[in-house]
């Protein structure tokens, strides 16, 4: 399901119950001022489940601070193996991957989620310090859907989690 964009105040509707009700499981309210037509109205929305992938606490917390801040949705996991079990619980639609980690690396565990039918269309994208053309080719043949450089720079991050949650599923 894509980004759910209500104009709840155009509407002069409030958010009460029964918009929260209408926000799938696993999705967060967030709200955005926009001017149009002479004043200002709010755009409710609810933001995208975010897995983060990084053995670096400080990694996964900056990335956590930066994408709640943001209104996403997000969880964490400390390597390949815990991505399985948060991707199978928490469902995400996008996971920000760390290419080297210790036991099951970004690699591998972009390889087994774009293999299975079941979680094939959750959009990927690694991260590394360690830019290398052979690291490039890894995660492109794995089936990452975009590849970021540490250190991360805020905007260009922000920039491709919008562009890859918007984004169709099976197109990278």
């Amino acid at each position: 399901m894509d980004n759910l964009a209500l104009l709840l105040n155009k509407a002069k509707m409030d958010v009460t119950e029964e918009v929260i009700d209408i926000i799938p499981p696993g999705r967060a309210l967030g709200v955005h001022t926009v001017w149009e037509d002479g004043q200002f109205f709010n755009l409710f929305f609810i933001g995208a489940r975010i897995l983060i992938v990084d053995d670096d606490a400080a990694v996964r917390d900056i990335l956590f601070q930066i994408l709640t801040t943001s209104n996403y949705l997000v969880t964490m996991a400390v390597d390949g193996f815990d991505a399985g079990i948060k991707v199978s619980e928490f469902k995400p639609e996008l996971i920000l991957m760390d290419l080297v980690m210790p036991g099951m690396d970004g690699v591998e565990a972009c390889r087994r989620i774009k293999d299975n039918p079941d979680t094939s269309g959750i959009k990927v994208l690694m991260i590394t310090g360690f830019d290398t053309p052979e690291n490039r080719e890894k995660a492109k043949q794995a089936g990452a859907d975009g590849y970021l450089l540490k250190p991360i720079d805020m905007d260009v991050l922000l920039e491709k989690v919008k562009d890859l949650l918007s984004m169709p599923l099976g197109h990278s």
